[in-house]
């Protein structure tokens, strides 16, 4: 049997040079990789999972009915 640590992240990405369009995109990491090659953008350590968008939650006093 093998046990194989992930590591899951997520961060703001912002879409366009204007406006505030953003998405939150979810990687995925081994956990035994070396922290010196998985901070490494060019070592590929990362596995890109999908994309959430962001979501605005508005309170009972900010609808109007």
């Amino acid at each position: 049997m093998v046990i194989a640590p992930i590591m899951v992240s997520s961060d703001a990405t912002h879409l366009t040079n204007f406006g505030s369009a953003s998405l939150w995109p979810i990687y995925l990491y081994l956990g035994s990789q070396s922290k010196y090659t998985h901070a490494k953008p060019m070592s590929f350590a990362a596995h890109h999972l999908a994309y959430v968008p962001k979501v605005n939650f508005k309170t009972k006093s900010q609808l109007s009915y």
